[in-house]
């Protein structure tokens, strides 16, 4: 009789490990369904193939737990702006739950796009999970030869089959993300304003999905009608890029404000944006806790 005692220490640390990953990704997700609570949303209310989605993300990459470190950030800020802003100039409840929301999903279109399958899906989730990839010029087709030697030309067979070329360069695969978050959050019981928030968190790179952020600084259909661009928008844009500073990029709180405060000084479109520079001056104030 085959028992735990014949197994080989290897084999022991295996199924330790494989223990302690399905256990990171139930707390993961546990938090997920309290923060969600937290700004009135009940994931129940949500389509189930969202959650699959946020659960792939959990298993495969780190992007929900940036997501949630984003969320928390969120409420950190409003917490630190009750305590120093005059009551006209708080946030208010429905501003709250868009942002900490939208910081939530902004990422699940690294699922890939709407109508990709089981298979397509855990395909694009595992492209996403390689992070600090030295050249976004090369071709996906390379990026599989780089990273995925075994079955480089399987994967790539896969990637056309969801009507995606292997020849595209590596960035613009990333940029992906931010129209396919639109697609999926779309009419799925997510709040409007979250779906915008979620999918335009970065237009400071230039990523307008669809052009949800007309010239005029305008984002009909998706917050009041004819509603310019606000604030929200802005916070999740600010907290996405600082929590990218300084968990991929390594940077201390200082050096990530100082990369954001440049990171929009240089941009045509935000150079002027005295709001968002307001943000930026308020998280600089915070001792954020990540």
């Amino acid at each position: 009789m085959h028992t735990d005692t014949d197994k080989s220490p290897a084999d022991v640390q295996l199924t330790s490990d494989a223990r302690e990953g399905r256990d990171s990704v139930r707390a993961s997700l546990v938090r997920l369904d309290a923060m969600c609570a937290r700004a009135g949303l009940d994931l129940e209310g949500v389509s189930a193939a969202i959650v699959e989605r946020m659960r792939l993300l959990a298993v495969v990459t780190e992007t929900v737990r940036d997501c949630e470190r984003c969320a928390d950030l969120a409420e950190q800020f409003f917490a630190h702006d009750d305590a120093v802003k005059p009551p006209e100039e708080r946030w208010g409840a429905i501003e709250r739950r868009t942002v900490v929301l939208a910081s939530l999903f902004s990422d699940i279109g690294k699922t890939g796009p709407n109508h990709a399958d089981v298979s397509g899906r855990r395909l694009i989730a595992e492209m996403f999970a390689v992070e600090n990839v030295p050249d976004g010029g090369i071709s996906v087709a390379r990026f599989f030869q780089l990273y995925f030697a075994t079955d480089a030309g399987d994967r790539a067979s896969r990637f056309r089959a969801l009507g995606l070329d292997p020849a595209m360069r590596m960035r613009d695969f990333w940029n992906l993300h931010s129209v396919w978050t639109l697609q999926i959050l779309q009419g799925d019981g997510v709040p409007r304003r979250v779906v915008f928030a979620a999918a335009a968190h970065h237009l400071i790179e230039n990523i307008n999905p669809h052009e949800l952020l007309a010239k005029d600084e305008r984002t009909r259909g998706y917050f009041d009608a004819d509603a310019p661009f606000d604030r929200t928008v802005k916070l999740v844009i600010v907290l996405d890029k600082y929590d990218a500073a300084r968990r991929r990029g390594q940077r201390s709180h200082a050096d990530a404000i100082a990369w954001l405060r440049q990171l929009v000084a240089s941009h045509p479109r935000f150079a002027h944006d005295h709001e968002l520079f307001g943000l930026i001056d308020s998280l600089a104030a915070m001792n954020p806790r990540l």
